[in-house]
């Protein structure tokens, strides 16, 4: 069983958006066995897979919760367990990320938020999990997302932390996915469909 935390320092990154459409692809574009733990106290993640009657979804803020959860879903030879979680850095967001394989960070290539980077960063350096930075909400820029992502390799490469090439977009699609409550594999939109496919194989093979 290989447990994926999705976390940032900041809000209004795309946390749980990730979160809900890597739970989907999982379970029906790989036919995974998968579990969604939702941690932030806002449950967004959850409220929404509730919505589409899933039933592999549990909300809670307490670690001691998470670690039976984790432990039933071990017992129940689930494949994987994606974690969304609060966008802050606190010791519940710290025991999570110790008993993850691997983490994702989400974070808008904004300098305010570069900056909220090295936060997670740290609470990861103290764990054994596998670590890789996605940029988020970037607008058709290439010469700016391609030096940010230089900037992070940089920065982070004596951590061992990876920087995908793959970034999610600033798109009208994703917003009317979740409004609409579908996850993007739910709707038309190829463009989406093939962006966060690539995202989450590079993620899952980090």
């Amino acid at each position: 069983m290989e447990i994926i935390t999705i976390a940032s320092a900041k809000g209004g990154v795309s946390k749980s958006l990730l979160a809900v459409n890597l739970y989907d692809y999982l379970k029906n574009q790989k036919n995974k066995k998968v579990l969604l733990i939702d941690t932030d106290l806002q449950k967004s993640a959850f409220e929404f897979l509730s919505d589409n009657n899933e039933k592999d979804i549990r909300a809670t803020a307490v670690i001691a919760e998470v670690k039976s959860i984790l432990k039933q879903a071990q017992e129940e030879c689930y494949d994987y367990v994606v974690v969304d979680t609060a966008p802050t850095i606190t010791n519940l967001n710290a025991s999570l990320i110790s008993l993850s394989d691997k983490v994702l960070i989400a974070v808008k290539p904004a300098r305010f938020d570069v900056q909220s980077v090295y936060n997670t960063v740290d609470l990861v350096k103290n764990s054994n999990a596998k670590c890789c930075i996605l940029l988020t909400q970037t607008i058709n820029s290439s010469s700016i997302i391609k030096n940010t992502i230089e900037e992070l390799r940089e920065i982070f490469k004596q951590e061992g932390i990876a920087v995908l090439n793959d970034t999610l977009s600033h798109s009208a699609a994703y917003v009317n996915s979740i409004n609409d409550g579908k996850t993007i594999f739910n709707t038309k939109q190829t463009k989406q469909k093939i962006e966060l496919a690539e995202i989450f194989s590079s993620l899952l093979t980090i």
